[in-house]
Formats: structure tokens, C-alpha cells, sequence
């Protein structure tokens, strides 16, 4: 009897220190969902172009993770391009990523919620196929 009890109070216990770590300031904004893109490359890839459509002003790519796998050594360089409807793509920002190995960007710089963005992967060295994964999720502020 004495590990049952011992055991409901356990188990209300967790249940309300569950429900206190509830954060109360969740925007409509924060997307919270993780984007994936998977593919390979010998010389250089653009990826689809991604839209996230938000009533925020501005967007970041944060939690990004890049897993790549070559039997080439060394980095290749990932932009993250944004373009307005009907301009050209720009570069927002350039990043060192390992052929082998995984590299992680905190927070990308901030765009537009107008624009649509992506990723261009460019490898400058060997010429072997550099298989990626990246991993992202889009917040709005």
C-alpha cells in the first residue's frame, strides 16, 4: 500500500511540474516546424526556393545543421540566398560547411517575410560527390 501511494504522488508530482514548464509567451509566429532537404553534388546545387508564408515582419533560419559525407576532405562553402517575387537571389550569408562531418548554424541573419530563400551549396575543391542533409526550422520575429 505504502508504493502505491509513494507512487500517485510521483506520478502528480511530474504531472504538475510538466505543466508549469508550459511556456506562456508562444507567439502565432513561431512556426516550430523542422525542414529537411536531402540530396548530392559534385560541383555546385541550388535547392528549391522555400516560402513561409507569416504575418511576421522578418524570418530567421535557426537550428541549422548541415550532415555532409564525401571521400573528399576539406569544406565546401553553403550560401543562404534570399530573393524578392520576380528579383534576382542575393546572398544573405556564407558558410563554411564540412565535406565530412556535421556543421551547425545557430541563427541565420534576418530577411524579409516577403522574400523566399535557399540554399546554394558550392564545392571549389575535389570534384567528389558531396552527399548533404540539411536541417532547418524557419521563426518568425
Amino acid at each position: 500500500m505504502k508504493k502505491i501511494v509513494i507512487s500517485i504522488f510521483t506520478v502528480l508530482a511530474l504531472l504538475f511540474t510538466s505543466v508549469s514548464v508550459i511556456p506562456t509567451n508562444a507567439h502565432a509566429t513561431d512556426f516550430g516546424f523542422t525542414k529537411e532537404k536531402s540530396g548530392s553534388f559534385n560541383n555546385y546545387v541550388n535547392t528549391k526556393g522555400y516560402y513561409d508564408k507569416t504575418d511576421a515582419k522578418y524570418i530567421y533560419l535557426f537550428d541549422t545543421w548541415i550532415t555532409s559525407s564525401s571521400k573528399a576532405k576539406g569544406n565546401y562553402t553553403m550560401y543562404i540566398q534570399t530573393k524578392k517575387k520576380g528579383g534576382n537571389w542575393k546572398t544573405l550569408q556564407k558558410i563554411s560547411v564540412k565535406k565530412n562531418g556535421k556543421t551547425f548554424l545557430n541563427s541565420s541573419k534576418k530577411f524579409s517575410s516577403k522574400y523566399s530563400y535557399r540554399f546554394k551549396l558550392v564545392n571549389k575543391g575535389s570534384k567528389k560527390t558531396i552527399k548533404y542533409t540539411i536541417r532547418w526550422m524557419p521563426t518568425a520575429k
